[in-house]
């Protein structure tokens, strides 16, 4: 599936995400182009599929599309929220994703629920100011600590024999995306 989104020239929001991603210095390194799960001995963080998914959610307002650039302002900020710029260099992204949701698919698909749902209420500008703020407010520990998935279990992740394993359905990622609107509304990655 993700290899066909990638070459079906009549999707719009597919072709606007193939142009920026493989010309950004960050997503041109971590993004896979042919896999929908990014396979273990990949070299790669996250799937095109999950990122273009996610971005359909809020790409689309009502008849109009958003103009590339504020897609691009949402990833941007994306990347300081997930930090993936730093992490990928220290650790390979399998033995990373064992601990961590934030570039699980499911937690990119949540992403992109939040961005719609408060586009409700807010611009794009304004989501990614509370993103920004969020960011400079908290610690690069608290940033990575508030997606591990012990945080996260019973919204996106399970307990299933001694480990953690994904939740990936939509009711996840909804579940998952609220949590992360309370974060970027509030302006805190608190829970309670």
């Amino acid at each position: 599936a993700t290899i066909n989104m990638a070459y079906n020239g009549r999707d719009d929001i597919a072709q606007g995400m193939i142009s920026f991603l493989t010309q950004h210095t960050v997503f041109a390194d971590i993004t896979d182009f042919e896999h929908n799960v990014v396979p273990l001995k990949s070299n790669m963080w996250v799937s095109f599929k999950a990122l273009t998914d996610a971005t359909s959610k809020f790409a689309r307002n009502g008849n109009q599309q958003l103009e590339m650039g504020y897609i691009e302002s949402v990833w941007e900020a994306w990347i300081t929220l997930t930090q993936i710029d730093s992490i990928r260099h220290g650790v390979h992204h399998a033995t990373y994703k064992r601990d961590y949701i934030q570039f699980h698919g499911v937690m990119i698909n949540a992403f992109g629920f939040a961005v719609q749902q408060m586009m409700v209420n807010h611009s794009i500008a304004e989501i990614t100011s509370m993103i920004e703020k969020l960011c400079a407010t908290t610690s690069s520990a608290e940033r990575e600590d508030f997606f591990l998935m012990d945080n996260w279990a019973g919204i996106c992740t399970k307990a299933s024999q001694e480990k953690l394993s994904v939740i990936a359905n939509v009711a996840a990622q909804k579940a998952a995306a609220n949590r992360l609107i309370q974060a970027f509304t509030k302006g805190s990655l608190e829970t309670t």
